[in-house]
This record gives structure tokens, sequence and C-alpha cells, in this order.
């Protein structure tokens, strides 16, 4: 029943603008939407597109837009029709699955396994550094499998350790290696700890700091990390630039804050740095699918421990 209700399409200009702020999308990706309201400009519903990182992560989005999309009965123009032969055959499969055998043959034709090889085999959708790609649409991206910045397994080559991993490194170890993606590894391996025992200047919240995602202002000293290209000075003399106050890896490691961070260093840091930030955010989310589940916590935990073991 699910298959029959999702497309796969391309992510146009517009799906760029509005949701690849905080996270990779590139123009072309490959994504899946609702076939029902997909022309809809607005008032789609929750959940009704979803980008995965990867062909694996394929089902699990579905899974989101079944539960999101359709069990929430958020879509404003799928039949009732619809929605009622799904009910049926989620209870009939549950009373006495004898009474639905092609709701059980569908339920086992819908695991991982099956959703990655039609993916792969039926719709010709590949894994490449800048998402998933149409097979007739890669001639312009290198495959997952070939990127020369880490290995497909998602662990950093001893290269990239080497060069973004500095002696004087406070918050990367180079022990981090296979447990993190190459671009958190070389984001957080350029900035240093930040305390300062002054009050909270606002300018220094509202710019290039967390924002709303800050801390109690009322807990002093001012704890975060600083940029070392710039170590936090300002170009125009006003605003500071380079310094987020944060040591809290709940907040440091939410997306919209490593794009903030991530932003900076390609108006700050060396062209040959900013060249290879840019490679391993493309394959930031391919790898992310690799690792073990919930690097990311662990990872940035392990970053404000040595932050504040630092001070």
């Amino acid at each position: 029943w699910l298959r029959k209700q999702i497309e796969t399409f391309p992510a146009s200009a517009r799906d760029v603008r509005t949701r690849g702020r905080n996270r990779l999308l590139d123009l072309g990706q490959v994504g899946i939407q609702c076939i029902h309201c997909k022309n809809l400009s607005e008032g789609r519903g929750v959940g009704s597109s979803y980008f995965p990182a990867s062909i694996k992560s394929i089902y699990q989005s579905a899974q989101n837009m079944l539960t999101f999309h359709f069990k929430e009965d958020t879509c404003p123009l799928i039949p009732r029709r619809l929605l009622q032969q799904m009910r049926d055959a989620g209870e009939a499969s549950v009373i006495c699955p004898r009474m639905a055998p092609k709701a059980g043959k569908s339920r086992a034709g819908s695991g991982k396994s099956f959703w990655e090889r039609a993916a792969k085999n039926t719709t010709g959708l590949v894994d490449t550094t800048v998402g998933i790609r149409y097979a007739k649409d890669i001639e312009n991206y290198r495959p997952l499998e070939s990127i020369a910045l880490g290995t497909a397994e998602g662990e950093l080559d001893q290269n990239t350790a080497d060069v973004f991993q500095a002696d004087d490194s406070v918050l990367t170890r180079r022990n981090d290696k296979g447990k993190v993606t190459d671009f958190c590894f070389i984001l957080m391996s350029q900035f240093g700890p930040y305390c300062t025992q002054s009050s909270h200047n606002s300018d220094l919240l509202d710019g290039d700091g967390w924002g709303s995602d800050i801390e109690n202002e009322e807990s002093l000293p001012s704890i975060g990390v600083v940029c070392k290209h710039c170590n936090g000075a300002s170009k125009d003399g006003k605003q500071p630039k380079g310094i987020f106050l944060s040591s809290k890896a709940d907040t440091m490691m939410r997306n919209k804050n490593l794009a903030r961070m991530y932003n900076h260093l390609l108006e700050c840091a060396p062209e040959d740095l900013k060249s290879k930030l840019m490679q391993a955010k493309n394959i930031h989310l391919p790898q992310s699918d690799r690792l073990k589940k919930g690097w990311k916590k662990h990872f940035f935990e392990d970053v404000c421990d040595r932050l504040h073991e630092s001070l």
C-alpha cells in the first residue's frame, strides 16, 4: 500500500532554498514525496516529502511518511478510501494474519532490503558524494565508493587526520578517527576553547553566537569556542566574529549551529581548507549513515568535556 502512495523526485531550486539551509541538499538530489499533494505550493501537510541521506535510508524515510503524513491524516488530498484501505490492512494483519494474506505479503516485502533493492534495480538510484541521484544523472558526480577524502565506511584516512588535527588541538583527538564524519572532525578542529569573565555582549549573542539556543545568560563566565584563524577578531571593528557561545553537546551538535560555524569558516579559512571542508560536507550524511548510532552525540560530548577540561 505505502509504495503506491509515494514516488521519487529531484530537488528543485525552491527545495534547495527552503530546505537546504541547515543540512546537505543539492539541486537534483533525489527525495521521496506523496503522489497526492505533490503539486500543492503550500499546505501539503507534515511529512509530505523527505530527502534520505542514502539509499539505505529510504526505508526509514518512507516509514516516517507513513506515520506522520498518512496515519496522522495530514495529507489534504489523499482519497478517504485509500486511508481506509490502509487502516483495514493494518487491523486485519494484527487481528488475524490469515485473514489478510495480501497485507501480510505486502508487509513481508516492505523490509529494508526490499526497499534498497527496488531503489537500485527498479528506480535506478545510486549513492553519490552529493546524496542520492538517478543513475542517468551521475556523470557529473562521483559515486560514494570513489570518494578520496574518507573511506566508504565513513572513516577518516590518516592523511586527513594528520593535516587537520594539529598537535595543539584541544577539542579533537586522533583517536576520534573512525568514530566521526570527516566534516565534523575537520570543522571542530578549526576551533579552540573560548572563555571570558566579562558580562555577556548582546551583539555577540545575536550575531555569531547560538542565538536563542544560548545557555542560561546568567551563568558566568561565558564559555564556548573560537575560530583559530581569526581568533574572534572583528574585521569591521563592531561585531565579533567566529565566537560561538555554548558548552553543551546538545546545543553545539544541532545542524543549524554547525551550519553557522561552517559558514563562518567559508569566509575566514584558507582556500585549501575551504575546499576540503566543502568536500567533507558533501559526504557528511552518507558517512553518518554508516557510523554507529549515536556517534554524533558521543563526539560532541567528548568535545565539550575537553572544552571544560582546558579552561
